[in-house]
C-alpha cells in the first residue's frame, strides 16, 4: 500500500511503488526501501536493534533472487554506510559495485 494508500515518509531519496521494490517493515512499521534495481537501499530513522532485522530481510531478498549488489544505503557508498558490518554478517561482501550477496 505505500506509496498508493499510505503515503511515503520524507526522504532524500526517490521512492517508488515499482514492480520489484521491497519494504522492508518491522513492528507494522516501514524501515527501509529497497530498489527495483536491488543496488539502493533508504531507511527511515531505524534504531540499531533494527539493523538485524533489516540484514536479515536483504538476505532473504539476496537469496530469492541470486544477486543483490547494494551501491548506496541512504546515499552513503553500502561498505561505508551504518548497515555494513550487519549485512557482512547476513551473507553480504565486499564487491567492486558496494556489498553483494554471497550466499
Amino acid at each position: 500500500p505505500y506509496g498508493g494508500i499510505v503515503p511515503w515518509p520524507d526522504s532524500v531519496s526517490r521512492l517508488a511503488r515499482d514492480a520489484g521494490a521491497y519494504v522492508i517493515l518491522h513492528g507494522g512499521r516501514l524501515v527501509a526501501y529497497l530498489d527495483k534495481g536491488r543496488r539502493n537501499l533508504t531507511t527511515f530513522a531505524p534504531a540499531e536493534e533494527v539493523y538485524a532485522d533489516i540484514g536479515r530481510a536483504l538476505g532473504e531478498i539476496g537469496q530469492r533472487h541470486r544477486r543483490v549488489v547494494l551501491r548506496t544505503v541512504d546515499t552513503e557508498p553500502a561498505p561505508d554506510s551504518r548497515l555494513a558490518a550487519v549485512l557482512r554478517e547476513w551473507g553480504f561482501a565486499p564487491d567492486p559495485k558496494g556489498l553483494a550477496y554471497r550466499r
